[in-house]
């Protein structure tokens, strides 16, 4: 099962669908970085099917893309835990924050040449978060 990103040119005199870029099973959310060269797309996968289920997945994907021409080109994929349900960028583009909802913690990565690198930076969170934002 795959699903895609649908780019939408807004600034054209009638907006419309550009492209459509296979990402991965149910994404869930995805962030624009702020210059607008990145988008980071969650990828739950199967990770949140129960795991009786024959198809359940003990992980995830966050997936990095990068802007080509008018449209986006998957360029990484890195493991994360279940249930993703949010990512941030900073307000400097420096960093990404991913959300994993099952494991209570945040996974921080570092931007750098346009790539994602795992700090192994985990910021543990009380409860079962399932939405994230950075403040500029």
């Amino acid at each position: 099962n795959i699903d895609a990103l649908t780019v939408v040119d807004l600034k054209a005199e009638r907006p419309h669908t550009t492209d459509v870029v296979p990402i991965g099973a149910i994404p869930e959310s995805i962030e624009v970085s702020p210059d607008g060269s990145l988008v980071a797309a969650v990828v739950m996968g199967s990770s949140n099917y129960d795991e009786s289920n024959p198809l359940y997945k003990d992980d995830a994907e966050v997936v990095l893309l990068e802007r080509m021409d008018d449209s986006y080109e998957v360029v990484q994929r890195e493991r994360i835990k279940r249930i993703p349900e949010g990512v941030a960028f900073t307000a400097d583009g420096k960093y990404l924050v991913v959300q994993c909802h099952k494991a209570k913690e945040l996974f921080v990565f570092e931007v750098i040449d346009q790539r994602l690198v795992d700090t192994g930076e985990r910021i543990k969170v009380p409860g079962y978060a399932s939405s994230l934002r950075a403040a500029p």
